[in-house]
């Protein structure tokens, strides 16, 4: 992200502020070439008036010679200094596209990151919801199982004494309608004697 700021910001990594601080120092040197040379081409301008206008004599030749010498060593310069500056200006290029591809890639590997993580994140609430439907559904059973506990106390029957069941075909009596207040067995005390 620091990366993709500085770029967009036109912000430049050390790296490249160091091969533009070159390039501009080549240019520097360029512009005091082409200075020199402006110099040089001036003078074999006059020179080259002087000798049309008659005066062959009047400069020396070998000062002459001397002078185009400069100005062809101060063009080759110029044109070396040029290439280097192209030279700068396609590493610089280049840098900056294997930076891009680098970005590129680390938000690629970020971007699959966050979605792993939301991924892992809706798998964790997906759990959750189950949990707590699990947990409802169990909270709803232990309920149901406490309302049937309860009704099975009040169907239990419990004889007011003890003694001997002797109603007679009480298996009939199974699954039968019972109406309120009606026998549904008999039973003897066998420590009282019966009358």
């Amino acid at each position: 992200a620091d990366l993709q700021r500085q770029l967009n910001q036109g912000n430049s990594l050390p790296q490249i502020q160091d091969l533009q601080n070159q390039q501009d120092s080549i240019e520097s040197e360029i512009a005091g070439l082409k200075s020199n040379l402006k110099l040089i081409v001036k003078k074999l301008e006059r020179y080259q008036e002087v000798i049309e206008s008659g005066g062959i004599g009047v400069i020396p030749r070998n000062q002459i010679e001397s002078e185009e010498q400069q100005r062809n060593s101060l063009s080759q310069q110029i044109q070396g200094k040029q290439y280097q500056i192209k030279s700068q200006a396609n590493r610089i290029e280049a840098f900056k596209q294997n930076l891009q591809q680098d970005l590129s890639q680390k938000q690629a590997e970020e971007s699959q990151d966050i979605e792993a993580v939301k991924s892992a994140e809706q798998q964790f609430k997906n759990a959750e919801d189950n949990v707590l439907i699990k947990q409802k559904v169990a909270n709803k059973r232990a309920d149901e199982l406490n309302k049937v506990q309860n009704r099975t106390k009040d169907l239990e029957l419990r004889a007011p004494i003890d003694g001997t069941i002797i109603t007679q075909d009480l298996d009939k009596k199974n699954n039968q309608f019972a109406a309120l207040g009606s026998p549904v067995l008999e039973i003897v005390d066998v420590n009282k004697p019966r009358l």
